[in-house]
């Protein structure tokens, strides 16, 4: 875990512009410069302040501050006149923690602990570094998922579902534990060939193209215009999520109840109007408490969600999902003429073959 919000508080009119933030992460503008706001270019500076300490934990044994020296930079006993004068003088960082090895993470932190924040390096381009994409596991797992086929019938089926189902898709996977994501994390990871954290139409289709999975460009058009909730142009890790989380996952009770306590912040043990338009926002909630309370057996809108009633809801947009998703394999496997034991799931031949488009 890298960042926190334990300590956080809402910053008012009367604070001062004093630097906010712990010390030693701070950028050399965040700890010089007054009334200076957040940018990614500080947050870049802060993960080669963690890249560092990773690396002379493991060669000192300290935690070591890549502008100072050992005596000096020393896990948070840094005192506030030696960064001063190691960021007011531009002093570069010193390699010579690293003792002549880990070239590599060197290399990058030759991108990342620059003092112009314009020439700080951006993440996607630290992500493009040969030391980070050495023996990335996610290419050869990625290409397995997807040609077995669960994955791009997922996103078919997404299509088929309900705004509301989606919604429900997506609260439930932002929430999953990434444990139970891993492989979809992997697959996003393959076809984010830019590592700008979003998928293009282009590199969608390409994706297909490169682990040999036979879908029609026009076909992959369809589908990213169904994954593209927002219309950016894109899609983003989240809603990549939403379109290939499968019914097991839905079921999980870990993934439910992470996601209703990102619905009820303050632990009451149930979900009201309030805590959704906060959440979600006003449209978002009035789409999830209408169809809610608009389902048999669900609770009137002049009262509360319970967890119980959460849980059952996401219960059956699961078996929706997962109903959907078995009609449109079998009917796909029966126009590719094959006959699949659909009792271990789809075959590699039914997934590769597309046959007519579904709707």
């Amino acid at each position: 875990k890298l960042i926190d919000f334990g300590l956080a508080s809402l910053k008012d009119a009367q604070d001062d512009d004093s630097p906010v933030g712990t010390q030693v992460f701070m950028a050399p503008e965040t700890f010089l410069e007054k009334g200076v706001k957040f940018t990614e270019e500080m947050d870049i500076w802060a993960i080669g302040i963690i890249l560092t300490w990773m690396i002379t934990a493991v060669q000192l044994g300290t935690l070591q501050h890549p502008m100072l020296s050992i005596e000096e930079g020393e896990e948070f006993d840094v005192q506030w006149i030696h960064m001063y004068w190691a960021f007011r003088d531009k002093q570069p960082w010193n390699r010579s923690l690293f003792e002549n090895k880990h070239e590599g993470a060197a290399e990058v932190l030759d991108q990342v602990l620059v003092y112009n924040p314009a020439d700080r390096a951006a993440a996607s381009r630290i992500l493009q570094a040969d030391w980070l994409t050495v023996d990335d596991p996610a290419a050869e797992v990625a290409g397995d998922l997807l040609r077995k086929g669960a994955l791009v019938d997922n996103i078919v089926t997404y299509a088929q579902l309900s705004d509301f189902d989606r919604k429900v898709l997506s609260l439930v996977a932002d929430h999953a534990a990434d444990s139970q994501v891993l492989q979809l994390q992997r697959t996003f990871r393959v076809f984010d060939v830019a590592n700008n954290g979003r998928i293009s139409k282009e590199e969608l289709v390409d994706g297909f193209k490169r682990n040999d999975v036979d879908v029609p460009s026009e076909c992959v058009e369809d589908l990213f215009d169904s994954i593209d909730t927002d219309s950016s142009g894109t899609v983003s890790y989240h809603e990549w999520l939403a379109a290939t989380i499968g019914a097991r996952i839905l079921k999980s009770e870990k993934a439910i109840s992470a996601a209703f306590r990102r619905l009820d912040p303050e632990a009451k043990g149930e979900i009201s109007k309030f805590d959704l338009e906060r959440a979600l926002g006003k449209d978002g909630a009035d789409l999830l408490y209408g169809s809610f309370t608009e389902e048999p057996g669900t609770p009137s809108r002049n009262r509360n969600i319970s967890y119980l009633d959460f849980k059952s809801l996401v219960s059956k947009v699961a078996s929706k999902r997962q109903t959907v998703w078995y009609k449109t394999v079998t009917a796909k496997s029966f126009a590719a003429g094959t006959t699949n034991n659909f009792a271990s799931g789809a075959s590699t031949a039914a997934t590769k073959t597309w046959g007519a488009r579904l709707t």
